[in-house]
């Protein structure tokens, strides 16, 4: 695809053109798809697939995990009260709030019988988490943080593509909005790019290029209980490792990218602590190691070698990028460790990724390194307008992705 690219355009200003009109027939295509799929949840043809609003017990549970969000929590529980699928119910876990966050709850649990709250002593996200699990009553099982918001139709269209597919889990786009400096907006964007469309098996290469977010995602409460899958008490990040076990017990995902999900970036957020090199990024190495201890349960080491070492890759990786001095040193040591304990499990991984784990950790095999990242090196180098031809790649990739969905459902309907 980039030689194409090339051939219909080698220069700077050429490219920056054929970017915008690719970005136009996007956001042509994203509206179209949605209409149809907004028309076809309304009047399906045989009304097999429609999520029927009847006041019966919740199809969907919406957690939300709260904690000092006051200023931002009216418009969080505003949104999910207005969703087109009525037929839910919001956990709402006040994780022993010290703001107004515990009176608002209960003035609109007043307002809702769909919304119960439950409380509990500042014991973290996860132990709020978890205490919604075992709570929920609903066959399906969605998050919204709440710092965050739902688009109207978001629990509707979810629910209607989980059902219609057949998959196990199903997410959605997100639309990123900015409260935090610019140099960190890219990276977040990228990251939560949809890589696939459509129905997928899910694989191991899959799960490594998907974010872990679990609010972009609607998940089977069956999958959750037969594989005894929660949240690790005391620490962050605690979706990467709730999101890693579920996929490792599931078989197929779909990709919708409609950006439903509405997230707020800004400075208090657990991910914009991390990025200012707060000692929490050390959780994400405790995940990693947590990852582990579930694969051994499951019987999945020696399946899961080559991924569960990529994904302690991308792991040690973060926590080591933004953590400094004596944390950084002590993160180091336990990655060092746990390296050393489980080195059978490493050796079963790609030469690639066994060298890439002892450089990390050690520095070593720098000039093999050096060797293998030269082509690479090269092509950056000599490519002025890299970056802007991947974004092209991107978009072009998306936007085959939405036509591919659009003739499908134009297909089901005829």
């Amino acid at each position: 695809m980039s030689s194409v690219i090339t051939k219909i355009s080698p220069n700077y200003r050429g490219l920056a053109r054929i970017k915008r009109q690719l970005e136009f027939s996007l956001r042509e295509n994203d509206e179209l798809l949605s209409r149809l799929v907004a028309t076809r949840a309304a009047s399906p043809a045989d009304g097999t697939d429609t999520v029927q609003d009847d006041g019966s017990s919740p199809e969907v549970c919406v957690v939300v995990p709260v904690y000092n969000t006051a200023p931002y929590l009216r418009s969080c529980l505003d949104a999910l009260r207005a969703q087109t699928l009525s037929n839910i119910e919001i956990l709402c876990v006040d994780d022993g709030s010290t703001d107004d966050s515990l009176a608002i709850l209960n003035e609109y649990a007043a307002l809702d019988p769909r919304i119960r709250v439950l409380q509990q002593p500042h014991l973290g996200v996860s132990v709020a988490r978890n205490a919604a699990l075992s709570e929920a009553r609903a066959p399906f099982l969605m998050s919204c943080d709440s710092d965050d918001w739902f688009s109207p139709d978001m629990c509707r269209v979810m629910l209607e593509t989980l059902r219609r597919e057949d998959v196990d889990v199903v997410i959605c786009g997100m639309n990123v909005i900015y409260d935090v400096p610019e140099k960190l907006r890219e990276n977040v964007v990228e990251y939560l790019r949809l890589k696939y469309f459509g129905r997928q098996e899910i694989t191991q290469e899959l799960v490594l290029v998907t974010d872990v977010s679990l609010c972009n995602k609607i998940y089977k409460r069956s999958i959750v209980v037969e594989h005894d899958i929660d949240f690790p008490v005391g620490l962050l990040f605690e979706d990467a490792y709730f999101n890693d076990a579920y996929m490792t017990a599931s078989q197929t995902m779909y990709f919708l990218h409609l950006p439903l999900y509405n997230y707020l970036r800004h400075d208090a957020s657990v991910m914009s602590t991390s990025y200012k090199k707060s000692g929490t990024s050390l959780d994400y190495l405790q995940i990693a190691f947590k990852t582990w201890a579930y694969l051994e349960r499951e019987g999945l080491l020696d399946a899961y070698a080559e991924y569960y070492w990529r994904r302690f890759l991308q792991y040690a990786t973060f926590a080591f990028k933004h953590l400094t001095g004596p944390e950084q040193a002590r993160a180091k040591q336990l990655a060092r460790a746990f390296a050393r304990e489980h080195r059978a499990s490493l050796a079963k991984a790609s030469f690639k990724t066994r060298s890439s784990v002892r450089i990390l950790l050690y520095g070593r095999f720098k000039l093999l390194h050096a060797v293998y990242r030269l082509p690479k090196w090269l092509y950056a180098r000599l490519s002025v307008s890299r970056a802007l031809r991947l974004e092209i790649t991107a978009l072009m990739e998306q936007n085959m992705g939405l036509e591919a969905q659009i003739k499908e459902l134009l297909r089901e309907d005829d």
